[in-house]
């Protein structure tokens, strides 16, 4: 379900259609059949919310490329994310800093030499 179907209960067609109204018939619905169709549409929404999510930890691991080992003398680049330089717009200045020459395996982890 779309978040628009949630909240108008239709969902957006780029079409055009001409209907043919009679006097006596109102195109416009009471107030009482549209909560009642919105009531059905967020209680349809809330027993979808509540299934189950697969695990994510798993489908996560799955999705994930595996890096290669990185060993001395290896050059790797650094993100520039929490990293500041002395340059006036972050915008306009490098991405990623290097690169480097990896001196030494401090720990087993992924992002320490």
């Amino acid at each position: 379900m779309s978040p628009f179907f949630a909240n108008y209960g239709l969902h957006p067609h780029c079409t055009l259609q001409v209907m043919s109204i009679e006097p006596e018939a109102n195109p416009n619905p009471s107030i009482e059949e549209l909560t009642l169709k919105y009531h059905a549409i967020h209680d349809q929404q809330k027993k979808n919310s509540n299934v189950p999510k697969p695990n994510t930890r798993r489908t996560m691991t799955c999705d994930t490329r595996k890096l290669q080992p990185l060993s001395p003398g290896d050059l790797v680049w650094l993100s520039r994310r929490h990293i500041t330089t002395m340059h006036p717009s972050s915008k306009l200045d490098v991405k990623c800093l290097g690169p480097f020459k990896i001196l030494e395996v401090i720990r087993d982890s992924k992002l320490t030499f």
